[in-house]
């Protein structure tokens, strides 16, 4: 079990991140950002349409995403979060969205036995890393999924340079992660028996991901609409070329996506 204690980010830490929260852009547009763009080109290939299913954003904070998947895919969209300003932030997004979601203050190192394998897809969007043993989060995330569904995790590849310059930027921000490569990010799946369907490196020369928290509002809006411009012509490029650039030096973000064993709930059931 992992304990309070061993978190690497307090509650101040995100109280204070979703006070500076802007408050424009209350879902993803993969229309606009990289970013948005390849991860919808994820989410398209591997959620299927054929039938209803749910899904649980881990650490759901202001989450862009839980509107996007209500109103890209239909699904049935639930978030889990400790912090109160963090969950009436993403309630706020949901419902200027114009879609219905069901958005949990609670933490999800608690025993939540009334939300265990409920859920299709399990996703996390910058958590794991938050923790100094990431595996031991992947395997409290596992008891969420029901048979035959899916986990994405999602986190920042402080291994290149982008988590340099995160370094430089704050390193107070910086030590607040548990620093790791997409393999190592393959193994903490693979060590809770998880299938590895998909991994890879994401957003290619891509700086969006830095937090600039120490910076002022106007600082942080101003190189805000600066990433935005410079990413047009990569982002032109990879709409009309399907090429997807990976490196782990110049990406800044990771992605995996497994599946449980099936004895997880055969044992359970």
């Amino acid at each position: 079990m992992v304990h309070m204690e061993e978190r690497l980010t307090t509650s101040e830490y995100w109280a204070d991140i979703y006070k500076r929260a802007g408050s424009k852009r209350f879902s993803a547009d993969p229309g606009k950002y990289r970013g948005h763009m390849q991860l919808d080109s994820l989410f398209t290939r591997i959620i299927p349409r054929q039938r209803a299913l749910n899904i649980i954003e881990m650490g759901c904070g202001n989450s862009i995403w839980l509107p996007y998947f209500a109103r890209k895919f239909g699904l049935d969209v639930w978030g889990l979060d400790y912090s109160e300003s963090g969950c009436e932030l993403a309630r706020r997004n949901l419902q200027r969205a114009g879609v219905r979601g069901n958005i949990l203050c609670r933490d999800f190192l608690d025993d939540i036995p009334d939300m265990e394998h409920g859920f299709d897809i399990v996703i996390s969007m910058g958590v794991i890393e938050h923790f100094p043993k990431p595996d031991a989060i992947v395997q409290l995330f596992m008891r969420f999924l029901r048979h035959g569904g899916v986990m994405i995790t999602i986190v920042p590849n402080l291994h290149g340079i982008f988590g340099t310059l995160q370094k430089k930027i704050s390193k107070e921000i910086y030590d607040g992660h548990r620093v790791f490569d997409l393999h190592d990010l393959m193994d903490f799946h693979t060590l809770n028996h998880m299938k590895v369907l998909h991994g890879s490196y994401l957003r290619f020369l891509d700086p969006s991901v830095v937090n600039l928290s120490p910076f002022s509002e106007r600082t942080r809006r101003y190189w805000g609409r600066w990433i935005t411009l410079a990413s047009y012509p990569l982002l032109l490029c990879e709409r009309m070329s399907s090429v997807r650039f990976q490196s782990r030096l110049f990406c800044s973000e990771m992605v995996v996506v497994a599946a449980p064993p099936p004895a997880l709930h055969a044992r359970r059931t």
